[in-house]
């Protein structure tokens, strides 16, 4: 069972059991750690009301408890796996990417790492000109470097002024429509790549497999932006 698949299963449990008694909910979580901290909350208040709020609890009751408990301890399992997954890939995934013999190596390199090892579905290195930005590299292939211009990048211009990573949205951060056909989704995250304090990259990465981007998820991309930026740095210094 995946992490999606998890938080699928956890909202389904919730709904179950909160809507014959009654209780309230706001809406379905959308990470492992909402859905952890929805399922603790929802058992909290069925255990402080005595499930059936007469003190009485049916079998039915208890079983369907019993069977929450059980997925949250799962859900924990897996967070913590995880976590340690991604810091065990992050670090294999540098030191495979030391090894690149050219620039355009290590490119080609960080776009397989962001997927093979890190779980993006598609990712992107794209070098920022002055009217646009050139899409050098891919996991899926390009052929041929594809020039975006910047006037319509409402979240690369973003990522760009405050050198930070950001996350596309339907409001004040649209996707650009260039970016979303090579990333195939609405929903993506652009970092940037600084090399002697000049940011002259962007990464660009997103998910096709029905996940959303989450917290963690700009974590990781932080982290591997960051230290792509040193080899980045290295290796034009080198050449």
């Amino acid at each position: 069972m995946n992490t999606c698949e998890m938080v699928a299963k956890l909202n389904e449990i919730d709904k179950a059991l909160c809507g014959p008694l009654g209780i309230h909910r706001s809406h379905d979580a959308e990470t492992l750690d909402e859905a952890i901290a929805m399922s603790e909350g929802t058992t909290g208040r069925l255990l402080a009301r005595g499930v059936r709020g007469d003190g009485a609890a049916s079998t039915a009751d208890l079983r369907a408890i019993a069977s929450y408990l059980r997925a949250q301890a799962d859900a924990r399992e897996m967070r913590t796996s995880g976590r340690t997954d991604v810091v065990r890939s992050l670090t294999e995934g540098i030191r495979r990417m030391k090894k690149a013999g050219s620039l355009q190596g290590l490119g080609r390199q960080a776009c397989n790492e962001l997927c093979d090892a890190l779980g993006f579905d598609r990712a992107l290195i794209s070098f920022v000109e002055d009217e646009a930005f050139v899409v050098e590299e891919s996991n899926l292939g390009l052929g041929s470097p594809r020039v975006i211009p910047r006037v319509d990048c409402v979240p690369e211009r973003e990522c760009v002024l405050l050198h930070d990573t950001i996350c596309t949205n339907d409001s004040d951060r649209p996707a650009t429509l260039e970016f979303r056909a090579l990333l195939g989704s609405d929903h993506y995250l652009v970092a940037p790549v600084i090399a002697e304090s000049r940011l002259v990259a962007l990464l660009h990465v997103s998910r096709d497999s029905g996940c959303d981007i989450s917290v963690e998820d700009i974590d990781v991309l932080d982290t591997f932006a960051s230290a792509y930026s040193l080899l980045h740095e290295r290796m034009v210094n080198t050449e």
